[in-house]
């Protein structure tokens, strides 16, 4: 795109220089850029700062997985179309009164050319960006109800995340150019910190950064995310008193009596209600004699 502003970040946002050229070379070649990485290293607000950098503005698509590519071009509101022709609306005659543009439809038709976020494709049907394949390369779909063909006056930038939960078509990746966004190093996290913190004691940031990287890099720790949304500190030490009493009674062999009282009452912050105990009924005892054959009982006391 000819005569548009380079990305090289903004003041809340500190990209990495392999992420600027990505940005760059995939706006350069008018290409959609499929960004992966860990969850919470930045790849959904890349698509705000890269608007916000560059003057654009932003078309937001957040797919689920029940997301079909059809809502991304258009809808066809027929509910709606049969209440009014029931009572007698005008606008029944005209279809396209009940055609609902979607989001590729409204970056299509956009006066200038936005940035176009369509987050966590990976969340949908694995057919999903099969159905984009021919929208995103020409830039173009078909309107079947109105029979109109609806082309970009501006192609939009768009940007794509994935969180890898599922693998994408290969047709699919072949039309995007690809970037992964690494976990910040420690020189990098430093500076993300001092953005949004100015004013932190740069002795407490250098031994939290130094607890939390010895921490990450240790071997045999999960590091596949990083959930800022941690569990309560008071629940954490429950749970893992619990597990440390079962384990101890596991070692005995022996059955621990507190783990569903204590389950009950820690859930509800009560004693669990017990049936009364029932007197067991009287046995039966059968006995057989062999010189007749026959068989008869005997009642015995519990």
């Amino acid at each position: 795109m000819v005569g548009m502003r380079r990305f090289e970040g903004t003041d809340t946002y500190v990209a990495t220089q392999d992420l600027r050229v990505a940005v760059n070379a995939a706006i350069a070649l008018e290409r959609p850029l499929l960004v992966k990485g860990e969850p919470g290293t930045g790849k959904t607000i890349l698509a705000h700062e890269i608007a916000r950098g560059i003057g654009k503005d932003l078309i937001t698509w957040h797919i689920k997985s029940t997301t079909k590519a059809q809502q991304g071009l258009y809808e066809y509101d027929a509910v709606s179309r049969l209440r009014d022709g029931q009572l007698g609306d005008e606008r029944v005659h005209d279809i396209a009164n009940y055609i609902v543009p979607g989001k590729l439809w409204e970056a299509f038709e956009a006066a200038e050319a936005p940035v176009l976020l369509i987050d966590e494709i990976d969340k949908a049907d694995i057919e999903f960006p099969n159905d984009l394949l021919l929208e995103l390369d020409r830039m173009e779909f078909y309107v079947y109800e109105t029979r109109r063909t609806i082309s970009a006056r501006h192609r939009p930038i768009v940007i794509i995340t994935s969180n890898n939960e599922k693998e994408l078509p290969d047709a699919f990746l072949r039309r995007c150019f690809f970037h992964y966004i690494r976990f910040p190093d420690r020189a990098t996290m430093q500076q993300i910190i001092d953005v949004h913190f100015p004013n932190l004691k740069h002795e407490l940031l250098r031994e939290a950064l130094t607890i939390f990287y010895d921490i990450r890099e240790a071997p045999g720790l999960k590091k596949k995310t990083l959930n800022l949304r941690a569990p309560r500190l008071d629940q954490a030490l429950a749970s893992r008193r619990r597990v440390a009493r079962c384990a101890a009674y596991a070692r005995s062999g022996q059955a621990d009596p507190t783990f569903a009282r204590g389950s009950v009452e820690e859930r509800t912050g009560r004693s669990p209600v017990r049936a009364p105990r029932l007197p067991a009924p009287p046995r039966t005892r059968l006995t057989r004699r062999c010189d007749t054959g026959t068989t008869r009982s005997r009642h015995a006391r519990a």
